[in-house]
């Protein structure tokens, strides 16, 4: 939206970060309302003003950034469970392997769930089943039983 105070105040803010405008320009902006679209006009500036100025403008930028971190992170468990399980840099764990590391009867992870909720090892797998399922359908734990 662009109307409003809050819209101003961020105009003004990257006006004055910028220093595109002369102070007069600024003034004179500032003391106007805020202008509509049709009363929009280019404020002429020089090159030297702007040039040491480094803009870029990108679409899906942040998505990009995103995507590439999460390859960075399934890369990092990649490697660390290869290095437990002892496989070389062109070997690929298995799903079974991987299980076996998290959710074995004598993994770390499953022994230290089993004790905090006080369930024996079959229930604890009934457990994580539930939770998938509702992770993979983004189904509430009622939702998961009554759909």
């Amino acid at each position: 939206i662009l109307a409003g105070p809050s819209f101003a105040f961020r105009i003004r803010k990257i006006i004055t970060c910028l220093y595109i405008l002369s102070v007069d320009d600024y003034k004179e902006l500032m003391a106007r309302d805020q202008p509509g679209i049709l009363e929009w006009k280019d404020y002429p500036c020089s090159k030297e003003e702007v040039d040491h100025l480094a803009v870029r403008f990108t679409f899906d930028k942040a998505k990009q950034d995103s995507w590439n971190m999460a390859k960075e992170e399934l890369n990092a468990i990649t490697s660390s469970v290869r290095r437990i399980l002892g496989l070389s840099e062109d070997q690929k764990p298995s799903d079974n392997q991987i299980f076996s590391i998290f959710f074995s009867q004598e993994s770390r992870f499953a022994k230290v769930l089993m004790d905090k909720l006080e369930i024996d090892y079959v229930l604890l797998l009934k457990w994580l089943h539930d939770s998938c399922l509702q992770a993979f359908y983004q189904l509430s734990p009622t939702n998961l039983y009554n759909d």
